[in-house]
């Protein structure tokens, strides 16, 4: 995974999953895209779900009993466990899952290339409060949590769950 920050937000980003195939990038303004299998798409989130629909990516490691207490109280049903945080995203962009939910936060740098990905296929990526990503050199850890979501209507009604 690699990201370029610029004005403390990613605006180039690429994962790479040698054991999948797949290599999903994002660029600021030029939309995100996934390489599999030597076509390339471009990456849309989907947008016609209601959050009670979402199916969720989690961590297939460690999915903590914050995120699954948060995820019972939005009426998450559907887990699909997945990889890295830059795969999630990639493949929320892809229109596999969601939501992604990390509620004890995220080194930054993990979080920077798959941002971009979500981003730039139409998501949302935020703290549990709502508040945007600020990169920052002497910042290593986002502390308040990572919501990455498909639809970045709901966002508002997303937080106000998990408050």
């Amino acid at each position: 995974m690699v990201a370029l920050i610029s004005n403390n937000k990613p605006v180039l980003g690429v994962v790479y999953a040698p054991a999948l195939n797949k290599l999903y990038y994002g660029i600021k303004n030029e939309g995100s895209y996934l390489i599999e299998s030597g076509l390339e798409k471009r990456l849309v989130c989907n947008i016609d779900k209601e959050i009670d629909e979402f199916d969720m990516v989690t961590s297939i490691y460690n999915f903590t009993e914050q995120d699954k207490i948060t995820s019972k109280k939005i009426k998450i049903t559907n887990f699909k466990p997945l990889g890295s945080i830059g795969i999630k995203l990639g493949e929320i962009g892809n229109q596999y899952a969601d939501i992604y939910l990390n509620l004890d936060g995220l080194n930054q740098w993990d979080l920077a290339p798959g941002q971009i990905i979500l981003e730039e296929a139409g998501g949302a990526c935020f703290d549990k409060f709502g508040n945007e990503f600020k990169y920052l050199s002497n910042v290593k850890r986002f502390t308040s949590g990572v919501i990455a979501i498909s639809n970045k209507s709901k966002k508002e009604e997303l937080v106000n769950f998990i408050k």
